[in-house]
């Protein structure tokens, strides 16, 4: 530990520090008299299978091809304990500091904001799971109504992390001042962290194309989603489908669109102008409150349920998603009810040039390509409240560093390790529940990357032009 070398053999004078050696241990349920026996097979063993019996040897795993087989190789003999020995004596305080301070983390709580009882379910999942392995820090699961309030609660200090589309990602950054931690990666080709925002029509609705969507019933994964609403409305707006004034863009969609659902229209945070058409949630599912919610609260939300809104019921015309949607809701992969009679035949992407072409071919008939869904952190950890003789100090600790980020990355990148593949019997971090997709993370994911630029960077500028064009007060 002095940098200095020294030939093996003097270990003693040149070691990183003294460990005990390996032990037998027993249940302190079995009896006395039956801790007796097992030392005393264990000392005639030993005595009678040494390193001079030429039939068997106790400490010696070679005859077998391997090394330290039940007891290891280098033992001479055992040690005997008496029955007043615990695991704590014998290992000793020393060793057992050292330990501890192993599987301390500096970042005791990781809270993930959910944004409905579905994804709080798999938090709660995860979080077990998580602890089984002592993965640190421990998972706490913070429940919000859209992802704008988890962006406030994040600021304030309430919850630490949640992932969100490349749109939302940006409002993070500018009115939160959140920062990127990681993002999704769906296994297309050798592109990382990227993804195809496409439209979608049944084949036997030859009548639909993206030149004549007046009046036709949409199906979008959301409002103010970058793939399922501001690639599309920006394309319409560029070839002169929509005339937009005073900058409501929503609105003027929303009236160029039939009555249709996407999801978050009605949701304050996403119309304080109070402008948004009614007409756009009334082809949605859900009843009461969570009727056109912007979460999984609202059974057409997100990629996977609006290709839903697609086939369900009185259906719609087209459908905004991901290039994911389709493949992976077809030909059986999706054991969901409505999933099942479905065949990826029997969709089509809708093409710019006004043609179409089969589900597969995403990245040559598509609205645009886009980054992959990213997880965002705050920037800001916590403010620290002291109450000292009757007097409040508020000792505001500034940016989150980037060591805790980096524990936050490393928990991450370690689970997925363990739970990232769908044939984990014990939990899966990129599946969800029957019913209900795309909890916490989309399904399609095959991992998650770190992202290591700034926001800005990632997104690119045309991305961000795009976002001010759709949305002016972003």
């Amino acid at each position: 530990t002095n940098g200095q070398r020294m030939p093996w053999q003097q270990f003693q004078q040149c070691n990183w520090g003294i460990s005990p050696s390996s032990a037998i241990v027993v249940s302190h349920r079995r009896p006395k008299q039956l801790r007796d026996i097992y030392r005393k097979v264990l000392v005639d063993s030993a005595r009678l299978f040494s390193s001079k019996n030429p039939s068997f040897q106790l400490f010696n795993s070679q005859p077998y091809q391997s090394n330290d087989l039940l007891f290891s190789d280098s033992a001479i003999d055992f040690n005997l304990l008496d029955d007043r020995t615990s695991y704590s004596n014998y290992l000793g305080n020393e060793y057992l500091s050292m330990l501890s301070r192993l599987y301390e983390c500096p970042l005791r709580v990781l809270r993930w904001c959910v944004l409905s009882i579905y994804e709080k379910e798999k938090c709660r999942l995860m979080k077990n799971a998580f602890a089984r392995k002592n993965i640190k820090p421990d998972i706490d699961c913070v429940s919000a109504k859209n992802a704008i309030e988890c962006m406030s609660k994040i600021r304030q200090g309430d919850a630490h992390i949640i992932t969100v589309d490349a749109a939302d990602a940006y409002r993070a950054q500018r009115y939160y001042q959140l920062v990127p931690l990681a993002a999704e990666d769906y296994g297309v080709d050798m592109e990382s962290n990227v993804m195809y925002a496409v439209a979608v029509a049944k084949r036997t609705d030859l009548t639909s194309n993206l030149w004549n969507l007046r009046g036709k019933t949409i199906c979008s994964t959301a409002i103010g989603d970058l793939a399922g609403w501001h690639v599309p409305v920006d394309y319409l707006n560029a070839i002169k489908e929509l005339y937009v004034t005073n900058c409501h863009i929503n609105k003027h969609a929303g009236e160029y669109f039939g009555q249709s659902c996407v999801p978050g229209s009605l949701d304050y945070d996403y119309n304080k102008l109070k402008t948004n058409p009614r007409a756009l949630c009334l082809r949605c599912y859900a009843k009461g409150s969570d009727y056109c919610s912007r979460s999984h609260r609202e059974m057409f939300y997100g990629s996977s349920g609006a290709f839903r809104c697609l086939t369900e019921g009185r259906g719609g015309h087209v459908a905004f998603v991901m290039h994911t949607a389709v493949i992976s809701n077809t030909d059986g992969r999706n054991v969901d009810q409505w999933a099942r009679p479905l065949r990826a035949i029997d969709f089509e992407l809708l093409c710019k040039n006004g043609t179409r072409k089969t589900i597969e071919a995403y990245k040559s008939c598509h609205l645009l390509r886009v980054p992959a869904r990213v997880l965002m952190t705050s920037s800001i950890y916590f403010v620290l409240f002291y109450l000292f003789q009757y007097v409040v100090v508020v000792f505001s600790l500034g940016l989150l560093p980037d060591l805790d980020r980096l524990y936050i990355w490393n928990m991450l990148n370690f689970a997925q390790q363990l739970f990232g593949s769908d044939t984990n019997k014990e939990f899966t971090m990129f599946q969800s529940f029957y019913e209900h997709p795309d909890l916490i993370f989309l399904d399609a994911t095959v991992q998650l990357t770190r992202l290591t630029t700034s926001l800005d960077d990632y997104l690119g500028p045309d991305i961000i032009q795009l976002l001010l064009r759709t949305d002016p007060r972003m």
